[in-house]
């Protein structure tokens, strides 16, 4: 009886001890937030190279097609030079999200080994944060004219007022 009794506890402290030990995660780069964006951008700029690589097939094949002195020629070669800049800009980002998502998951297996050392939580949400806000300064639109409100539209006499709703019949 005693016997099977320490046999109970040892098996529970062993189990214990076993499930509360913190493991290491061999891919750390699968819950980095910012290494899924890298990554997904790569993915979508790279499809976007291959749409462009098959319109230019197409457009190529249209070109040859077509009679010579029409306006069709003119059109496509416009067609075809609008093309091959998207492709070789698609091509450049895919290859630069591809380089950047490579280097984030060394940093971001780096930074997790060094956090797990220390017991901190990673991801840093404040990293991702910043990272979210550099992609929006980066993306937003640098003409002045379309983010800045002209001063005409900002005058309150410019806007035109909006009719007040009469209270309704016979209320009170």
């Amino acid at each position: 009886m005693i016997r099977s009794i320490l046999q109970l506890v040892m098996t529970l402290t062993l189990s214990l001890a076993l499930m509360g030990c913190k493991k290491e995660d061999p891919n750390p780069e699968l819950i980095d937030p910012i290494w899924k964006d890298l990554s997904a951008r790569h993915a979508a700029y790279q499809k976007n190279y291959e749409e462009s690589k098959a319109k230019i097939l197409v457009i190529e094949e249209a070109l040859a097609k077509a009679e010579a002195r029409t306006i069709e020629i003119k059109n496509s070669q416009m067609e075809l030079s609008k093309e091959k800049l998207k492709l070789m800009n698609a091509e450049q980002l895919a290859r630069y999200y591809r380089i950047r998502a490579e280097r984030r998951k060394l940093t971001a297996r780096i930074s997790y080994k060094k956090a797990f050392t220390e017991q901190r939580p990673w991801p840093d949400p404040r990293e991702y944060s910043d990272y979210l806000v550099n992609t929006r300064l980066q993306e937003a639109n640098r003409n002045w004219a379309a983010r800045v409100p002209k001063l005409q539209d900002r005058l309150p006499g410019s806007v035109p007022e909006k009719p007040k709703a009469e209270p309704a019949a016979g209320g009170h």
